[in-house]
């Protein structure tokens, strides 16, 4: 039995380090062959090994996050809790990324509610036998069935990888520009990614680098009155190039994070402030 755990620990972590290791090597070939490897020489002051290697622990440790969370998404009442209608800040509907669930979130939920942000819900989908179509579709219920909850109020949306790709889709048709107060996207992949080549399912390869999925997302934009703010790690590992993280069109503002891994971005406090203090600032303006 001891020599069982002790093998399926063993996997478990070769595992995680193997798709770390991985993706980062195909960030690195990418970035070699683009400007963006002299770009991060640049901002790291030459340190990007060390950003690279600090990356990859990161990543290891949000992984393991990950499967420690993923219980959580069964408990509803945290991601569906009791409407405030008192609270002054607007609803934040979070929308999680591919083979996550509502769990993703729980250090933003942490934040937010402290923050002030009491109304904060979480949006989880099946990534399987569905298309973006679909999804975004589900999205609009969740939308109306929160509006329906605060009634004169607009929605606050943070998404992450493709939870943002869904999101700014959502955001950026017109039949919903007045259901929402502001929209953030993290990890997003605005232009598709390359490794969604690699995908296991049509979902995930409907993402790939400027495929026709984003080319009919952009086709489709009209702009939004809502603040946008896109959220990018110069050394993510999922979406490439690195360049396809960037959103561009009226309203939208773009930040670069620390070096974050593309799953990192999830757990790290001090991101999920700088979220929560946009949220409030863009509240308190309207």
């Amino acid at each position: 039995m001891t020599f069982l755990l002790l093998s399926f620990i063993f996997i478990y972590f070769c595992t995680l380090l193997g798709v770390s290791l991985f993706t980062y090597t195909v960030f690195w070939y990418e970035a070699c062959n683009s400007d963006h490897c002299d770009y991060l020489r640049q901002i790291s002051k030459d340190r990007v090994g060390r950003w690279l290697a600090r990356a990859i622990i990161g990543n290891l440790i949000s992984q393991n996050l990950v499967v420690l969370f993923f219980p959580l998404c069964f408990w509803r009442r945290l991601w569906d809790p009791e409407p405030d209608p008192t609270c002054p800040n607007p609803p934040v509907l979070l929308v999680h990324g591919l083979f996550h669930n509502a769990s993703a979130w729980v250090i933003f939920r942490w934040v937010l509610r402290r923050y002030g942000f009491r109304n904060t819900y979480a949006f989880s989908y099946n990534c399987f036998n569905t298309n973006f179509s679909a999804l975004l579709q589900r999205l609009d219920r969740e939308v109306n069935s929160l509006a329906d909850l605060f009634p004169g109020q607009r929605i606050a949306l943070v998404g992450h990888s493709m939870g943002g790709l869904l999101a700014k889709a959502y955001v950026e048709d017109s039949r919903h520009h007045d259901k929402i107060s502001a929209l953030v996207t993290l990890g997003t992949p605005h232009q598709g990614s390359k490794l969604a080549a690699l995908g296991v399912n049509s979902l995930v390869r409907s993402l790939i680098f400027k495929g026709e999925l984003v080319r009919e997302l952009q086709r489709r934009a009209e702009p939004s009155p809502a603040p946008k703010l896109s959220i990018y790690s110069p050394i993510d590992n999922l979406v490439l190039p690195n360049d396809s993280l960037q959103a561009a069109g009226p309203g939208w503002s773009s930040l670069e994070s620390s070096p974050l891994s593309h799953i990192a971005m999830l757990h790290h406090r001090r991101l999920a402030v700088l979220v929560a203090e946009y949220l409030r600032v863009r509240a308190r303006q309207k």
